[in-house]
């Protein structure tokens, strides 16, 4: 159901990212044999043509914008639904039999409860692999094409860049990593540094760039 989502959301940005820029070779086009016109009503004609140009750059600049909002609400969607785990059920139901396996059993010892701890350990594991496998899905190519500008990112610096590039905050990227919004802020500063961005050029702007 997600893939489904997020194929249909990217169906519509292309779309709309291809009229766009449809639009704005017509009106190169336009320019020209509208000179050609005659001259009593080429102002008019112009004025008009201009105007519809107009009309139709803001609203496929308005599509562009809600389109990539919706990306960035599918993609923290998707990471969510991840982090919940959908598999959820099975783990807790395999831990109560567990835990009533316990209960009726007093010679269980502390190994027993290390290996409950294990399956907990294991099911987390898990539910961050699948996250990591499915974002990197989403934005495979912006991955790729980042990884070749800059090798020496790692692997978490590219999935770091990910998440900010659909215009993730700090904030929103530390609760699904599970770590300090402070320890964010140092992995973007290690980046910048790592991509030899100066203090002048903006993270998110270098990172739109070679996601287009």
């Amino acid at each position: 159901m997600t893939t489904k989502i997020i194929a249909l959301v990217f169906s519509h940005f292309s779309v709309a990212l291809a009229c766009f820029y449809f639009v704005r070779k017509q009106n190169k086009i336009n320019q020209p044999n509208a000179s050609v016109k005659n001259k009593e009503f080429a102002p008019k004609l112009q004025t008009n043509d201009n105007s519809e140009t107009t009309e139709k750059l803001v609203q496929a600049e308005l599509e562009i914008s809600n389109l990539k909002h919706q990306l960035k609400q599918k993609s923290i969607e998707l990471a969510k639904q991840v982090k919940d785990g959908e598999d959820k059920g099975r783990i807790l139901t395999l831990l109560k039999e567990k835990l009533n396996e316990a209960e009726y059993n007093p010679k269980i010892n502390k190994a027993y409860w290390s290996e409950m701890d294990r399956l907990l350990s294991i099911h987390l594991e898990n539910n961050d692999k699948g996250f990591e496998i499915q974002m990197d899905e989403l934005h495979q190519d912006f991955i790729n094409n980042l990884h070749k500008k800059f090798p020496e990112l790692s692997v978490y610096d590219l999935r770091l860049c990910a998440y900010l590039k659909i215009g993730m905050n700090s904030k929103e990227i530390s609760e699904l990593l599970r770590v300090l919004p402070s320890s964010i802020n140092v992995s973007r500063s290690r980046i910048r540094k790592k991509m030899g961005l100066s203090h002048e050029q903006d993270l998110f702007h270098v990172l739109n760039e070679i996601g287009k």
